[in-house]
Parts: structure tokens; sequence; C-alpha cells
């Protein structure tokens, strides 16, 4: 019986597909226990040659190729496709750490948990490492609910087990064609979880490719970055209907945040002014904009933006040449 399947979207990866794959493969599960799907999303490179070996070589490795949509539509192609109980999702220049997963899986099948969090860390290129810090407690049951209203819910999509049958009942999938496809995905699925526990073992590397896309600093991956953060944060904005009024109230602190940042990148990165338009007018439909931040997350110069940003934003002119020169002083 399959217990675990590990979805790895693959993308012009083939310095470090192998060693994703068998940091997956040194586990201590027995064969039968696990899948890992491959889901090759329109690689350039070698990456497609070297997954269809290595699903020849093992049985329990299947490899599934799709025009380039992204990595949303990869992992959502990877879910219909599983047949585990539980999901993990693994990037394929990360990997994860040797025979970890079978304590985990026996954890989270004794106490029939709907999801699992596991530590991860950040890995650089010159081989430092840096652990990534949670706020749960070790080992604690949490509802969904008190998972949110409790801690400071940390949206790393790749650090936790998911039970599949709440992923299918509930038809919670990844956005497509975007980047930052996960944090509406990751509450969704807390919402509907009911049993949730953190257990303090190191898993997860996530290493820091200076190549990967999104940190391109081209001005359509400019556009394109800012653009997608827009949305994710509209996405977090919508969750909140429906919702009991601490839950809409927590969600509501976490999309300021997005709105904070969301300003913070377009200062920072130079957008073109028709993606800012663009995006504010959508945030306008919802009754959005202007932006509203609790003081508390803003220091001075975010004071000085903020208040440019709700009064001008929508006037071309005056962004493209007073605006942003105001800013410089």
């Amino acid at each position: 019986m399959i217990k675990l399947s590990v979805v790895i979207p693959v993308y012009n990866v083939e310095q470090f597909l192998v060693r994703c794959v068998e940091s997956v493969l040194n586990q201590d599960l027995e064969d039968e226990e696990f899948e890992v799907l491959l889901i090759n999303d329109g690689s350039t490179d070698k990456s497609d040659e070297i997954g269809k070996q290595l699903a020849a070589q093992y049985s329990q490795i299947h490899y599934f190729e799709q025009e380039n949509k992204g990595l949303g539509a990869a992992r959502n192609l990877g879910i219909r496709n599983s047949n585990g109980k539980y999901i993990l999702f693994l990037d394929s220049d990360d990997w994860i750490e040797t025979k970890v997963l079978k304590n985990l899986l026996t954890k989270a099948e004794q106490d029939n948990l709907d999801m699992l969090i596991y530590n991860s860390r950040r890995v650089f290129e010159n081989g430092e490492n840096k652990n990534i810090e949670v706020t749960y407690l070790p080992n604690h049951l949490y509802t969904g609910e008190n998972l949110i209203l409790e801690t400071r819910v940390d949206v790393l999509p790749c650090a936790n087990f998911y039970r599949k049958s709440i992923l299918i009942e509930n038809i919670i999938s990844f956005e497509e064609g975007v980047f930052y496809e996960d944090p509406d995905f990751y509450f969704k699925f807390i919402l509907n979880s009911e049993r949730i526990m953190y257990v303090p073992e190191m898993v997860y590397n996530y290493y820091f490719n200076e190549n990967s896309i999104t940190l391109k600093t081209e001005k359509n991956h400019i556009n394109k970055k800012i653009k997608d953060y827009g949305l994710a944060g509209l996405r977090i904005f919508d969750l909140k209907k429906n919702q009991t009024q601490p839950i809409e109230k927590k969600l509501d602190f976490l999309f300021e945040k997005y709105q904070l940042w969301l300003m913070r990148m377009i200062y920072r990165e130079n957008p073109d002014f028709s993606v800012v338009e663009n995006i504010i007018k959508q945030y306008q439909k919802k009754g959005a904009f202007p932006f509203e931040i609790q003081q508390q997350f803003l220091n001075h110069e975010d004071k000085t933006q903020l208040f440019y940003f709700n009064r001008f934003m929508l006037k071309p002119f005056f962004f493209k040449t007073r605006f942003r020169n105001a800013l410089l002083l």
C-alpha cells in the first residue's frame, strides 16, 4: 500500500535532479510504501532525459510531462496522479535529509493527522545554512483554526505532509501560471484540517539557487512577479469571506502584510506603470485600495511611501515624475 507520494516538479534542473531524487530514495521506507512523481514542466535542458532514466531504473518513480505551465500546474498534475495517503511536495533543486521519513509517516498515521509539519532550512551556494524558525508547539495537536489563531503561520508548502483526501474532497489546488502560487492553497488546506501537528525533526533543505526564475531581474520577470504577488494578496483577501470573525481578523492581518510587501516591491523593483495600474484597479474593485496597514508594520520610510502610494498611485504622470523623485529625497 502506498502511504506517501512525493511530487517533484521539474524545470531545467539537470544539475540538481539526481541529488533531489536520491534524497527520497535514500530513506528508510519500504519500496511499496512510497512513490515519486516527476512532473517535467516543459524543460529545455537534459532534465527530461534524466527523469526518464530514473523512472526506468526505479519502479517507485513515475514520469509525467506537460508543456510549460509553471510550478502550480505541475504540482496539481502530481496531486491528480498520486496514489498515496499523504503527499509531500519537493522542489527539484532541494533535497530531504537521510532516513527521516519513516518515523514521520508512522507518526502521521498513528495520530491520524491531516497535516504534519516538520523543520526546514535554507542552504546557500557557499554551503552556509540557516534554520527556518517556526512558532508551533512541538507534538501539540492543533485544529486548523487554532493553528491560524495561536501561531504565526509561515507559508512553507514543502515543509509538510498533506492528507490527499482533504485536497480532493475540498477541491484545493495551486494557482496555475503564476509566481506565489501557494499562500491561498496553504491556508485553505489548514482551514479544512482538524488534526495538525508540528514534529521538530529537520527534514527539508531549501536550496537558495541564484538562477531561480523568481530571482531574475529582467523587466518582464519583474513585471510578472509584482503582478502575481498582488494577485496572491487578493486571493488571501477573498479567503476572508465566510470565515469566523477571529479567522477573518487574522487573515486581514496577513493581507496587510501582503499590501506592505507589494508596496515595497513596487518602489524597489521599478515595474512598468501599466502593471501597477492594473493591480491597483483590481484592488479597488474589491474595496481593498487605498491600502490600510497597521502602524506597527511601518518604519518612517514606509509611512511616507504609503501616503504617496494611496494618494497618487493611479495618476500616471505624477507617478512617473514627481512621485518617484519625491521618494528619492
